[in-house]
């Protein structure tokens, strides 16, 4: 009988935890670690914080971010950079950039988005670019750093078509 009463409870734990789960992740949420991201001018260090030049006096950097390729998903809900700015006086520069699938190699740009921030601290970037009408194509972002500058990471919301 005790077992019974056990079982049940439990078994209602499970059906209510998946549920909430599904609902959960019926949009496609990813968060990049920063470290991920390679520089294509500059040099600096790659840590468990993220990316930075150092004390490099200049540095740029891409991200390469991973699309859905479920539900073919067709509207980016929201794509946020962290950061740190060292200054007050030069700002942080980023940019998001969405390419279409099957561009014959060439990659072709949909849209892009570019944002920044003179702020010194910790920094938020929200960007808003146009995915491609399948589910192939790619997203970028890349931001030219400062010495001390930091990527923390990047968090990219797809909405669900499924």
């Amino acid at each position: 009988m005790k077992f019974g009463k056990i079982f049940g409870q439990t078994l209602a734990t499970l059906v209510l935890c998946c549920l909430g789960f599904t609902s959960f992740a019926s949009a496609d949420q990813k968060a990049y670690h920063a470290a991920r991201c390679e520089f294509t001018s500059g040099s600096g260090h790659r840590s468990h914080a993220g990316i930075t030049p150092g004390d490099s006096s200049f540095a740029n950097i891409i991200c390469p971010l991973v699309r859905d390729a479920v539900g073919a998903t067709t509207d980016v809900s929201q794509v946020v950079l962290e950061g740190y700015n060292n200054s007050t006086v030069e700002s942080v520069v980023c940019s998001l950039t969405s390419q279409d699938e099957d561009s014959a190699g060439a990659g072709a740009i949909i849209d892009f988005d570019t944002q920044s921030s003179n702020s010194a601290g910790f920094v938020q970037l929200v960007f808003d670019v146009d995915a491609s009408a399948g589910n192939e194509g790619s997203y970028s972002v890349s931001c030219d750093l400062k010495a001390y500058d930091w990527v923390y990471h990047i968090h990219v919301d797809e909405a669900a078509t499924d």
